[in-house]
């Protein structure tokens, strides 16, 4: 039987509660066996602030007891700039025979022509995109699969920000990342 992957990649810079119930929505609508969370390595496109193993190590504490989720570290070990395709090549060759689906957020869909060989890309993976409820959809080849979750105000910017100002991100992100943060003394202006 084929394994159904799920390829959720970002910086997550820190993973929160978004994060999580995108991957979780997303699983169980897609059929999903597994969803690879992809903490992002050298980034092409997108400055990353916080250590890769950091970011690798909130990702698995955010994630543990869900036995759908794994952390990847095939584009952290990975030197170089990061192209989902080659993220793709690299999976292929470790999960022979699987089949991909890409998970990205709307903004993520609306640039996929600008991608590294994104033809090749679209012809070798099945998409889905998280949709925000209340968003507008760009439109989509047929196969494009849609996940709609909640509006969610939570992102990784602001959660940073409010570490920065003394603020509280608790239910923003699990106790365990925000427990690695202070521990780490992660976002902070000293860093």
């Amino acid at each position: 039987m084929t394994s159904r992957i799920g390829l959720f990649g970002g910086s997550f810079d820190p993973p929160h509660l978004g994060h999580l119930i995108a991957a979780e929505l997303a699983a169980d609508e897609l059929g999903l066996d597994t969803v690879l969370w992809i903490p992002t390595g050298n980034s092409y496109h997108k400055s990353v602030g916080t250590s890769v193993e950091h970011r690798v190590e909130m990702v698995r504490l955010a994630i543990t007891g869900n036995d759908r989720f794994q952390v990847s570290r095939v584009d952290a070990d990975r030197p170089g700039p990061t192209y989902t395709i080659d993220t793709v090549e690299a999976l292929e060759h470790e999960v022979p025979g699987a089949e991909f689906t890409v998970i990205l957020g709307d903004d993520s869909w609306n640039t996929i022509d600008s991608w590294h060989r994104s033809d090749e890309l679209r012809a070798r993976c099945q998409f889905a995109v998280i949709h925000r409820n209340g968003a507008t959809r760009v439109p989509g080849p047929t196969s494009l699969r849609w996940i709609e979750i909640p509006a969610i105000g939570i992102s990784s910017t602001a959660c940073r920000e409010r570490f920065r100002s003394g603020g509280t991100v608790r239910y923003w992100i699990p106790e365990s990342v925000r427990g690695y943060i202070e521990n780490n003394r992660l976002y902070t202006e000293d860093e």
